[in-house]
């Protein structure tokens, strides 16, 4: 940074501290590895160090804060204001991560909204609500994918509405595609087409079918009643693990 004095000269920033533009009068970031978590006294960045690549943070750069503190994909966090990050139970529901942040921009932009607003009204608070929405991509619902919400994105989002998928455990939108077609349309017809194939072939043998279903026929109703009593038993497994959802410390 520059000295204070008339001459020119430049002095060193503390540890953990550094300047993001070019000529900086003060020490106004903190290092890479480490971000803002307030100011002191005198109005001095308080810097702590970063959670690790593997605790789902990446602070390769200068003078992130907690607001803009970069999420890695498939993690998630329930506030601004915590450097605390859960990895998520299904990668897919929180595949985005923070958007890519711009120290000297986003710094600028927040201390100059916080300004600006302190003229009118508390502010605390409106810096409080600048942050937010400055940053509401990088917590809670906006680390979420497309038809996501909830903590750690397990649910899925009910406007517009969704559902999940008994298979891949996806959540599917339940609107129709744009071009006015039902996505689900093409796996039910072909599913038709075989069905329909596998009728006509029986048919075509229907007397060995026949001849065969009499001489068994109490072998084939039995493995039909088994094979019922297990269809309905996975039924009633799927039903109940779909009924459980998340109630951690924040849900």
């Amino acid at each position: 940074k520059k000295s204070s004095n008339k001459a020119v000269a430049c002095d060193s920033c503390e540890d953990q501290l550094t300047t993001l533009a070019e000529g900086s009068s003060s020490c106004d970031a903190c290092v890479q590895g480490r971000y803002q978590a307030g100011t002191d006294g005198d109005g001095n960045p308080e810097c702590e160090a970063c959670p690790t690549i593997t605790q789902g943070v990446d602070c390769n750069k200068p003078g992130i804060t907690i607001e803009s503190l970069p999420i890695l994909p498939h993690f998630w966090r329930y506030s601004l204001t915590t450097s605390q990050v859960f990895e998520c139970d299904h990668p897919a529901a929180c595949e985005k991560g923070s958007p890519e942040p711009n120290p000297l921009e986003n710094t600028t932009k927040l201390n100059t909204t916080t300004s600006n607003l302190a003229e009118t009204t508390s502010m605390a608070s409106d810096a409080k609500t600048a942050a937010m929405e400055a940053w509401s991509e990088n917590y809670g619902d906006g680390l979420c994918a497309e038809n996501y919400e909830g903590v750690l994105c397990r649910l899925c989002k009910e406007d517009p509405p969704n559902y999940r998928s008994a298979v891949s455990g996806d959540c599917v939108s339940c609107v129709e595609t744009e071009d006015g077609g039902n996505p689900h349309l093409g796996p039910i017809f072909a599913m038709l087409a075989v069905v329909v194939g596998i009728i006509l072939w029986a048919l075509s043998y229907y007397e060995w079918f026949d001849t065969m279903y009499q001489a068994r026929k109490n072998q084939i109703l039995v493995a039909i009643n088994h094979s019922t009593m297990m269809f309905v038993t996975y039924q009633i497994i799927v039903s109940m693990a779909s009924g459980f959802e998340f109630r951690g410390s924040y849900g």
